[in-house]
């Protein structure tokens, strides 16, 4: 009963409404660990499908899990839920009405989510197994995975194995409507630094009277940067990227402080623990040289996203067997961005994909994160139809 040809009729069934729910949620974007309209938009559809969830404490986090005939065997997947602090500037008719902006596609990955549980809680009695789901907040630097975990995610619902996807512009070798997977690592860590440089002030006319933390401050952030190019292995994939620097109040003063915030990512646990040294260091060494005093301070974030080979390649085998163009990649090499679904994986096997799902804008393609990035949801329930054929695939097996 449930081969492709029924379930790709029932997506095909459901393709407007993917669609209409996108949409409305893209209306309403909210930011962080708590998410008051998002969650009530997402329980009010729950409900209306008679599926029953739970709620996390602390983070605006909903889960549950729909029980097919066998309730030992539990696959998980997950949608993240946040926006991102970004007035939208696409001009669409269903623009953000706040000051927000789902600028990453998370409105695409709940409506994708909705719709597969709605699916599979129609053929349910016909699977081998039980889905759980979850719909995830702060994602967007808020590491409302780990939260969630926190919060007992896991207690009383473990699953054998767990999955989630990104669509968008992440892989550029990505065309439109092709999905892609890697083995082993395929995103990195996401970890983040402060520095603050102290001296004293002045005014300019007369610098001697200071501890000038200008200077410092421009050798510091010229020096990390070497640590990329001169200290790591060409092999190797690292970043170092500053990102924010905050000091000084007008043209001819000195500042006593300047503030200066970066990102470091990487695919290897050693190398991100050397790339935290050596900032500390370097930074230290050049405030001691210049007669000024530093604070340093590292936080390690999500950790490096790696895939269980043995589930990416039956996911292949699945996009193999349900996509009649075969319209697919084994990406290469890992990208730079980074996501908390890794804190999942390093408790559960699983694996994360992505769909190429990007829309031309002023005859541009926009990356994830900006003002005018928009997403082709005319193609979102070919994420939905796959995740449906892998869950059937994996319980009925």
């Amino acid at each position: 009963m449930l081969d492709k040809e029924y379930i790709n009729k029932l997506v095909n069934n459901e393709k407007e409404k993917i669609i209409i729910n996108r949409r409305e949620l893209h209306e309403i974007p909210e930011t962080g660990l708590i998410l008051p309209k998002t969650k009530a938009y997402l329980k009010e559809k729950l409900e209306n499908m008679n599926i029953k969830y739970y709620e996390t404490e602390n983070v605006d986090g909903i889960y549950g899990l729909l029980e097919g005939k066998n309730k030992n065997k539990i696959i998980c997947i997950r949608a993240d839920m946040d926006a991102l602090p970004i007035k939208e500037k696409t001009g669409l008719d269903f623009s953000s009405k706040n000051e927000n902006m789902h600028a990453c596609g998370h409105d695409g990955h709940m409506s994708i989510l909705l719709t597969t549980l709605k699916i599979l809680n129609e053929v349910k009695e016909n699977l081998d197994g039980s889905i759980m789901f979850i719909f995830q907040p702060g994602e967007e630097g808020y590491l409302g995975a780990k939260k969630m975990m926190d919060s007992g995610l896991f207690e009383n619902i473990k699953p054998d194995i767990i999955f989630s996807s990104h669509i968008g512009n992440i892989f550029e070798e990505l065309d439109n409507s092709e999905f892609g997977i890697g083995y082993d690592k395929v995103m990195s860590s996401l970890d983040k630094f402060k520095l603050k440089i102290s001296g004293s002030e002045s005014h300019g006319a007369e610098p001697h009277k200071s501890r000038d933390p200008f200077i410092p401050t421009a050798e510091i952030l010229l020096a990390v940067q070497s640590i990329i190019s001169r200290e790591i292995n060409t092999n190797e994939k690292a970043v170092i990227s500053f990102g924010k620097i905050n000091g000084g109040s007008a043209a001819n003063i000195i500042p006593a402080d300047i503030e200066i915030e970066g990102t470091v990512r990487a695919v290897n646990e050693e190398l991100r623990k050397y790339m935290d040294k050596r900032i500390g260091e370097i930074a230290y060494y050049i405030s001691k040289a210049h007669n000024v005093s530093i604070e340093y301070d590292y936080t390690y974030g999500a950790p490096i996203l790696e895939n269980t080979n043995s589930l990416v390649k039956d996911f292949i085998a699945c996009l193999d067997e349900n996509l009649d163009d075969k319209k697919y990649k084994v990406l290469k090499n890992p990208t730079m961005i980074g996501e908390d679904f890794s804190y999942y994986l390093e408790e559960i096997p699983g694996f994360y994909y992505f769909f190429g799902s990007k829309k031309l804008t002023d005859n541009k393609y926009y990356s994830h994160h900006t003002e005018k990035f928009d997403i082709d949801e005319d193609n979102l329930f070919k994420v939905g139809y796959i995740n449906l054929m892998y869950i059937i695939k994996y319980l009925n097996k």
